[in-house]
């Protein structure tokens, strides 16, 4: 028969003491501050957050800002957890902003931000995205440098709690949550800008907007921008923005009834075969130049090869009822603008 050995006290490691810090990795915030100088720049491009007049004014934007990041960085959930960055004095050292402001003073401040305040923020991101591209090891920047940037728009819903919280709705899951707009470098991983609506806000009324704004944002000397959106994206003002920002773009579309007659009824032939993200097929519908009113034969979109599929595959066509006269067999259009199907 095993003997039962007795249970022993459940250990437990507090960092309680005055000497100890729980996020002693924010130094690489206060590094990072240092090479980009990031407080000092979002300081400079935002303005001060004070009333006119104000003879007291403790906190910069930067440091605002800045205390904010830390405290997420620190798994803060809450602005109340800024108060915990404040109070660890050891780790004061460590930190971009040693003595973070109260949660009560980031409340009042962050109340005062205007477009202006949140034009600069972009700005002055802009100008970090640019120092830091600058500062890479040189065969990271001569990689980024020598590829067209992609911009990626994927919104996402962040569930939040509180029914007087303000900005959110229940979305479609029955969450109640903000749902953040971001569109981001996809090559080197930088958000340039972002927006946030609610759960149940449609991103395309926000994307030409944010289209113009993320590809203003991009560092100079790069090639042209594509843009890259899913098929909740699926709009001709969308498109447009694209290209009137001086970008091609890539939109996903499902492959439905009003897909088929509106891209074969102008371009004739059909699709270029891929395999898509859930398992199906997918493709590339080739449109003519002049197959779309007012489209220039010098705007295309990416997608130069068949996708993600055999690249050796035939184009797929379109079914025969949805054919125009005289596609039987024919290659498909002669343009190289693309609308991916899902």
């Amino acid at each position: 028969m095993n003997r039962i050995r007795p249970t022993r006290p459940k250990v437990e490691f507090r960092c309680d003491q005055e000497n100890l810090t729980p996020a002693a990795g924010l130094c690489a915030t206060k590094e990072l501050d240092r090479v980009l100088g990031i407080v000092e720049v979002i300081s400079d491009q935002v303005g001060s957050l004070y009333r006119s007049g104000a003879r007291f004014r403790p906190y910069s934007a930067g440091e605002v800002v800045m205390g904010l990041i830390e405290s997420q960085l620190a798994g803060g959930d809450f602005l109340c957890d800024i108060d915990h960055r404040r109070s660890d004095t050891a780790g004061a050292e460590l930190r971009a902003v040693a003595r973070p402001p109260a949660s009560t003073t980031v409340g009042a401040l962050g109340g005062r931000f205007s477009d202006k305040h949140l034009a600069g923020l972009e700005s002055a991101n802009a100008t970090l995205i640019a120092r830091a591209l600058s500062i890479l090891p040189p065969p990271e920047r001569s990689r980024l440098t020598s590829t067209r940037p992609t911009v990626d728009l994927d919104p996402t819903d962040v569930e939040v709690y509180g029914h007087k919280k303000e900005g959110v709705a229940f979305n479609y899951a029955g969450q109640r949550c903000g749902r953040p707009h971001p569109a981001t470098w996809a090559e080197a991983g930088f958000v340039l800008v972002g927006d946030l609506g609610s759960g149940t806000d449609d991103p395309r009324p926000q994307a030409p907007s944010l289209i113009a704004r993320a590809i203003a944002a991009l560092p100079p000397g790069l090639g042209r921008p594509r843009v890259r959106r899913d098929s909740g994206f699926f709009d001709s003002q969308v498109a447009w923005a694209a290209l009137r920002a001086g970008a091609d773009f890539a939109i996903a579309a499902k492959r439905n009834q009003a897909v088929w007659k509106g891209g074969t009824g102008r371009a004739r032939g059909g699709l270029e075969g891929s395999e898509g993200n859930g398992g199906g097929r997918g493709g590339h519908l080739r449109l003519p130049p002049g197959g779309l009113a007012g489209w220039d034969p010098g705007h295309r979109a990416p997608g130069e090869g068949r996708g993600r599929g055999d690249p050796g595959r035939p184009p797929l066509p379109a079914p025969a009822h949805h054919r125009p006269r005289g596609a039987e067999g024919g290659e498909a259009g002669t343009g190289r603008s693309r609308l991916c199907l899902g």
